[in-house]
């Protein structure tokens, strides 16, 4: 009789013992959406030095969290430290890659088979631009067009004083690229092979808020600035610039000194292969995830609003967008995200309405 007590009381233990175990297990293998063991999976995004990538960063991380489950971490770096994370698996998605400014190591990325291209977000273009009005004008400031005739990049040096810092100076001034940007280098050479040092100077910018700063400036005012752009961005966002006429891009001419026009930028997105098994769904709305240069101008019109509070101003674009980036996603998704947006009935029913109820 002790022994069977003594049996039946190891059993019971036995029990107690392995069930909060195999339930442990269990659950640990259940998951929906980015749910694993009631926790939200991470989803780690590429959050490199300039404005554009971080606002998208935030647009995707509230599509992946609010729409599929996920909890999205934002790594900041520069592009190449950046580039080996995506290639080892600590960085997951990378909104933004500008192939035109890493072409070897973008190749070498794809041939690993570590990373996975996942097309195009948008086309940009760089260059050395001036605000339009100094060209054209602007009526509605009373702006009087002060050089009707500049044109291109080989004009330049008939408007050196126009360019100057101030009245003292002998040297116009070319606003370069932020420091550490594949631009600032071939600017650089640029403005060598163009022989512009007798009569302008490059003028190093120390961030890309730096350079933004410095156009901000001259733009309120109406007075002259000549420099680098990248279109669309920060830099150039509520401004109307033009950009000055190079010879045609060329392969031969790029080697030689960049003397002619910088390649067309297609700006990528990318993720690691092991999203294959981590997160598949993502990739069909990472894939079809895409936008016009009109919209970047707006999304980043939005950061500028906000006071540079990205998450705020991904939320904004994405409540006045649906339009947009309900292509992206699945119906089921697209009433997640709109729902975290808009808890006011009316404004569900408006965009189920319009959008969904198809």
């Amino acid at each position: 009789m002790r022994r069977s007590w003594k049996s039946l009381c190891l059993l019971i233990g036995l029990i107690i013992v392995i069930n909060p175990l195999l339930s442990g297990c269990s659950s640990s293998q259940s998951k929906e959406g980015g749910q694993i063991s009631g926790q939200s999976t991470s989803i780690v995004f590429a959050d490199a030095e300039w404005e554009s990538i971080k606002v998208h960063n935030r647009i995707a991380g509230y599509i992946v969290e609010h729409g599929y489950g996920y909890q999205p971490i934002y790594l900041s770096g520069e592009t190449l430290p950046l580039f080996a994370a995506l290639s080892r698996g600590d960085v997951d998605i990378m909104m933004e890659v500008w192939t035109s400014d890493y072409p070897e190591q973008w190749k070498d990325l794809l041939k690993s088979s570590k990373v996975k291209a996942l097309g195009s977000n948008y086309s940009a273009v760089q260059g050395w631009f001036v605000p339009a009005y100094l060209v054209e004008g602007d009526t509605e400031r009373g702006i009087e067009p002060l050089l009707p005739a500049l044109k291109s990049v080989q004009n330049l040096p008939i408007y050196k004083e126009t360019f100057k810092l101030s009245p003292t100076s002998s040297m116009g001034i070319i606003v370069n690229a932020p420091r550490g940007w594949p631009a600032e280098t071939i600017n650089t050479e640029k403005f060598a092979s163009y022989k512009l040092s007798t009569s302008f100077m490059l003028m190093a910018s120390d961030s890309e808020q730096n350079l933004s700063a410095s156009l901000d400036q001259a733009y309120s005012r109406g007075t002259a600035w000549l420099g680098y752009v990248r279109e669309p961005s920060i830099i150039s966002a509520g401004h109307k610039m033009l950009l000055l006429r190079e010879e045609p891009y060329s392969e031969e001419q790029w080697k030689l000194g960049r003397a002619c026009s910088y390649p067309e930028s297609n700006v990528m997105k990318a993720a690691n292969s092991g999203m294959n098994e981590k997160a598949p769904e993502l990739l069909d709305f990472l894939q079809k995830y895409a936008t016009t240069r009109g919209q970047n101008e707006e999304i980043l019109l939005y950061v500028e609003n906000e006071s540079a509070n990205r998450e705020k101003a991904a939320e904004e674009w994405l409540r006045k967008n649906p339009d947009v980036w309900s292509q992206w996603v699945s119906e089921d998704v697209a009433k997640k995200i709109w729902t975290s947006l808009n808890p006011v009935p009316q404004n569900k029913k408006s965009f189920f309405g319009k959008f969904l109820s198809k």
